[in-house]
């Protein structure tokens, strides 16, 4: 599978325009805010991927060895 690379600028758009929200609807958001959190872990856990946790013992034994 090919690996998906969203350019940078994509970020900064997204921040800013999250700001922009936050400044005029941050009312709604606080309502959100724990279910905001909820989600956060798994669509984090899902969107980071699993290579920075170390499961994979074979890269562990190459590295101590």
């Amino acid at each position: 599978m090919k690996n998906f690379c969203i350019p940078h600028w994509l970020y900064y758009i997204f921040a800013i325009v999250m700001v922009v929200a936050l400044i005029y609807h941050w009312q709604h958001v606080l309502t959100y805010a724990p279910f905001i959190f909820i989600l956060a872990c798994p669509l984090m856990h899902l969107f980071h991927g699993h290579d920075g946790h170390g499961h994979d013992e074979k890269k562990k034994d190459r590295i101590h060895h």
